[in-house]
């Protein structure tokens, strides 16, 4: 960590309660560009939004009763985005682990596997300092590994969004974002956050426990 990323820290963390997650300030990687990779299957975006919709519990990833909630990776260059991540994903109701370059992405998958505990998906920046998003996620998919990967970007034209749909992104989360934003995108990768679905297992029981009382009460 820089002592520049060192000072940001705290106040970039204080402002995840509500706030948004910056763009990454430590310019081009080494790697620059975005590779021209064969596209690859998306997500099945609408089947999970509309399971999530209906309230089903079985939509995504989602961690069912006695179940632990899923991980996601957040691998970031940025101390302090690393941090606000994985408090937004917190929110959400997730677990997270983290990774400060792409270059640690599969080791890290492995050895979350190996510990029996498994990511669900992975929030990857694009630009970092010695190896791209872009790149890890071929890696990645070399290797086997086909959870879903969202890139989390500060470069976000419209032609950086389809660029990185092509190379085989299940999603984009174009930065600032904020929370909401956040849980939008995941759910459309069919990870559900537990915190959603909790709410509105709480809604339906207090909708049910209403009704039966209006009637019985007989008016």
């Amino acid at each position: 960590m820089t002592g520049e990323e060192a000072a940001g820290t705290s106040g970039a963390a204080a402002s995840a309660v509500g706030g948004r997650v910056s763009a990454n300030p430590t310019g081009v990687g080494r790697q620059g560009g975005v590779a021209a990779l064969k596209p690859r299957e998306m997500a099945p975006v609408a089947a999970a939004v509309a399971a999530a919709a209906a309230g089903g519990a079985g939509a995504g990833a989602g961690g069912g009763e006695g179940m632990r909630p899923p991980r996601v990776l957040v691998v970031d260059d940025v101390a302090s985005n690393r941090k606000v991540n994985a408090l937004m994903l917190g929110r959400l109701g997730f677990r997270t682990g983290t990774a400060d370059d792409g270059s640690e992405v599969l080791p890290a998958l492995a050895m979350a596997e190996a510990a029996g505990d498994p990511f669900a998906l992975v929030l990857m920046d694009i630009v970092m300092r010695t190896v791209n998003g872009d790149v890890a996620l071929a890696e990645m998919r070399r290797a086997g590994y086909t959870i879903p990967v969202i890139a989390a970007s500060g470069n976000s034209t419209w032609e950086d969004l389809v660029r990185y749909r092509a190379t085989g992104f299940n999603d984009v989360l174009p930065k600032p974002f904020s929370v909401d934003e956040m849980g939008t995108v995941l759910t459309r990768c069919g990870l559900v956050p537990p915190a959603a679905k909790a709410a509105g297992a709480r809604g339906k029981s207090r909708a049910g426990g209403g009704g039966g009382s209006e009637a019985g009460g007989g008016r």
